[in-house]
């Protein structure tokens, strides 16, 4: 698309906007890879600071807030958006559109431009603006993380372009209005500031605004979620409780104890502890019925002891006993894999939405 005479996005060097007008959202340079930019009107300079370059981002993106603060005359150059910005966010976000714009990079003496769309999204977000690789790939521009610096090739020579201070960016959004919400990398959220390894994910296919919504409740909501075992007090058994039913005809069998793997034996010895102070397991000193504890390695790699919020029968609970380096222990609360344990949660449901259902 061809463009006129002055419609530039143009970065440069901090040492050459230090007698400039004032930016837009230019705080204090702390970020990754963050260049200052500038753009230049018909007698009108804006600075812009908060450009973050991403060689894994597929395309360049404006933020709103950004947009909005432009001259008039760049702002009236937005066109429809055609297509969605896949994994944006995490989700499939649609552009509010687009604009082309001669980008310059610059620093005296030298400089390199680039006609580059860019996709104007509508969301929160720290930075004005993400070059991504194909604007990078038409400057040939290299970055470096670790030298915090941006190096592209002009007629002149080898440009390099620095940020004043590094520091490394650990989330890719937080939401100005649910600020201890953190969206991930990986498109899981963490709601509990206190408990940032408790990650929730977010479905892909919601809109930015549902998904903004979405953690502004999550933020508000946070006491409703159980993010330590001792949270969790459990389902009354005048509600519910499993019985196992044992045939008392049938002779008791104790499971000769197996040897565990190290890594195994010192997760199952951690978390039985963790559970018992939470009180759904305890501790058993005479059991006929032992069995070797089986544990289930979760998608990251980690191990899981399952168990239910139902009660299990008093009379039943020792039935569920296994061995541990620390002794015999048993379940307070029903366990995953026992018979019938899926009709009991069947059943907890049916009354707790008995009002709800048909």
């Amino acid at each position: 698309m061809a463009l006129s005479k002055g419609t530039k996005l143009i970065t440069t060097n901090q040492d050459e906007l230090e007698n400039e007008e004032a930016s837009i959202r230019n705080t204090s340079d702390t970020d990754v890879h963050m260049i200052h930019s500038w753009v230049a009107g018909q007698r009108r300079k804006s600075g812009i600071g908060r450009i973050y370059t991403d060689t894994g981002a597929g395309a360049e993106v404006m933020f709103e807030h950004c947009f909005l603060q432009l001259p008039e005359n760049f702002r009236r150059k937005k066109k429809a958006a055609t297509s969605p910005l896949p994994g944006f966010n995490c989700t499939a976000t649609w552009p509010v559109g687009s604009i082309t714009l001669e980008v310059v990079l610059v620093t005296l003496p030298f400089q390199s431009a680039a006609d580059i769309e860019f996709s104007i999204v509508k969301t929160d977000s720290r930075y004005n603006v993400i070059l991504g690789r194909n604007a990078l790939q038409k400057f040939g521009a290299i970055t470096s993380t670790v030298h915090g610096m941006l190096k592209f090739p002009t007629p002149a020579g080898i440009a390099t372009i620095r940020t004043q201070e590094m520091e490394p960016i650990e989330c890719m959004q937080i939401f100005n209005g649910a600020s201890d919400i953190v969206v991930h990398d990986d498109g899981y959220v963490s709601p509990n500031p206190k408990h940032p390894d408790q990650r929730i994910q977010i479905g892909t296919t919601l809109s930015t605004n549902a998904r903004d919504t979405l953690c502004k409740l999550l933020a508000a909501s946070i006491d409703v979620f159980a993010w330590v075992p001792s949270d969790m007090t459990g389902v009354p058994r005048d509600i519910a409780q499993h019985r196992l039913n044992v045939n008392p005809n049938i002779t008791p069998v104790v499971q000769k104890k197996r040897a565990m793997a190290l890594e195994r034996s010192e997760f199952l010895d951690n978390e039985v502890q963790r559970l018992v102070d939470a009180g759904i397991m305890k501790k058993v000193k005479y059991q006929t019925w032992v069995a070797n504890p089986v544990m289930v390695k979760k998608a990251d790699g980690s191990w899981r002891m399952g168990y239910q919020q139902i009660p299990m029968a008093e009379i039943d609970e020792e039935e569920t006993a296994f061995f541990t380096n620390k002794g015999i222990f048993c379940y307070t609360k029903m366990p995953f894999g026992l018979k019938n344990d899926g009709a009991t949660y069947q059943k907890l449901i049916d009354k707790a939405f008995q009002g709800q259902i048909g």
